[in-house]
């Protein structure tokens, strides 16, 4: 398989991945001021979500969560989702990997990862992020996912 091909296969599975993994929040009304972090967590979600408002509201919202909570792992996923969609694979990277230094179980978290090393072109760490997928315990569809994407890298 020609490498321009493995990119359409492995994008099409990124994409399908990330279509999975999407946030699926209740609608929930714009509040101007949210008290609890999960009740923040959950508003920019839905601002950058629903594209009623300018993605900077959400983002906004998920910085002031990490103001106070400088540990919080969803803040740091979601920021590093968004990152994803937005095409800043750089900022997707850090945000991930700060994401598995907090919590290494989180698979979602580490084949976001692994597709993002992949869209900057180091596919060695993204071989390295699945495989660690690949060879763990953790959610069946995700092993899934990083067993296909890993044997399509070896066609190379």
């Amino acid at each position: 398989m020609k490498r321009g091909q493995l990119i359409a296969v492995v994008g099409t599975l990124f994409l399908g991945v990330a279509i999975w993994l999407a946030p699926t929040k209740p609608n929930q009304p714009a509040v101007a001021k949210v008290d609890s972090v999960s009740e923040k967590i959950n508003q920019a979600v839905e601002l950058i979500s629903s594209g009623k408002e300018p993605p900077m509201a959400g983002i906004t919202l998920l910085r002031e969560v990490l103001e106070e909570d400088p540990q919080n792992v969803e803040a740091h996923f979601y920021l590093g989702y968004f990152s994803v969609q937005s095409g800043q694979y750089d900022k997707a990277v850090e945000r991930f990997l700060t994401v598995l230094e907090i919590n290494p179980e989180r698979d979602e978290a580490r084949y976001l990862l692994g597709m993002s090393y992949l869209e900057i072109n180091d596919t060695s760490s993204a071989l390295t992020q699945l495989r660690m997928l690949a060879q763990g315990e953790g959610e069946k569809e995700i092993k899934k996912s990083a067993i296909k994407a890993i044997n399509e890298l070896e066609k190379l």
